[in-house]
């Protein structure tokens, strides 16, 4: 996946609004790429910030 070799990203947020779900992928501490995916749209819709 080409977002893997994008060296300063750090998170990348994949969202659906027709199918209310969202892939957030996360890069750890030992650039393991970790996936968080959710189909609740209170979580879908709520910022991050």
């Amino acid at each position: 996946m080409y977002y893997r070799q994008i060296p300063i990203l750090r998170q990348y947020l994949i969202m659906d609004a027709q199918t209310v779900h969202a892939e957030l992928y996360s890069q750890d501490e030992l650039g393991r790429w970790v996936l968080t995916e959710t189909r609740d749209p209170a979580l879908c819709w709520t910022s991050a910030a």
